[in-house]
């Protein structure tokens, strides 16, 4: 390439750097002048970017580290013990590291008698619908729910390239490899409707007067059986 060629190639870049710079400046004076833009995810109408933990599990340093990257928000996993004072003595402790719980999980809704519509299920279902009135009286914003009690999430551990063990999902080493019955009987899509149905009316309007959502998490992997076990999500 000659000088004047050189000279060409420079203008046309800083021509684009100038246009880059125009775009960025407009779309930055956009949202000033918009009266409802979310300055950042503390505003209650802003996307949330959060990180699950387990409250019980979770160090000191683990929160600090948390606080260190700029985290505002947390998915805390309760287990399946929570009841309304330790709710709130969670929330004390994380708000000394400027988090909040935007998602609580209790583990009652994932039994497998509730799941599969087995005897003791209203018991579940009564120890979810506790939580989530805790939850409305705690002022937490959601609880996550799933449907899947036969899945499976891993069919191996690998290494990866940096040397470091994570789970892999094989559609092919899964059904070859590791599926199987998982329970005394296989369970058709109408049966986990039905479950789910009896679950959720059971649960929503308690959430509702709680004003408390619930999320839904799909069926993850996302195919229609599995260990015997329909996925209808």
């Amino acid at each position: 390439m000659d000088c004047a060629d050189e000279g060409k190639e420079e203008t046309l870049m800083n021509s684009r750097r100038r246009d880059f710079l125009k775009l960025t400046m407009a779309a930055a004076t956009a949202g000033a002048l918009r009266a409802d833009a979310p300055k950042d995810d503390q505003n209650p109408a802003s996307t949330k970017i959060a990180t699950l933990i387990d409250v019980r599990k979770a160090s000191d340093d683990d929160l600090l580290f948390l606080k260190q990257i700029g985290l505002h928000w947390v998915h805390a996993s309760f287990g399946d013990d929570a009841p309304y004072e330790f709710i709130t003595s969670t929330q004390q402790r994380l708000a000394r590291y400027g988090l909040k719980i935007h998602c609580a999980f209790h583990d009652a809704y994932r039994s497998t008698r509730l799941q599969l519509g087995q005897p003791g299920r209203d018991q579940d279902i009564e120890k979810f619908q506790t939580f989530l009135r805790d939850l409305g009286r705690a002022g937490i914003f959601s609880s996550k729910i799933d449907f899947h009690p036969g899945n499976t999430y891993t069919s191996r551990m690998v290494e990866s390239t940096r040397g470091y063990q994570v789970r892999e999902f094989n559609v092919d080493d899964f059904q070859n490899k590791v599926e199987k019955q998982r329970y005394e009987r296989g369970y058709s899509a109408d049966d986990i409707w039905a479950n789910y149905t009896y679950f959720i009316k059971a649960v929503l309007p308690v959430a509702e007067k709680a004003d408390v959502r619930l999320a839904l998490h799909p069926d993850d992997p996302p195919i229609p059986v599995m260990n015997g076990v329909a996925k209808v999500f």
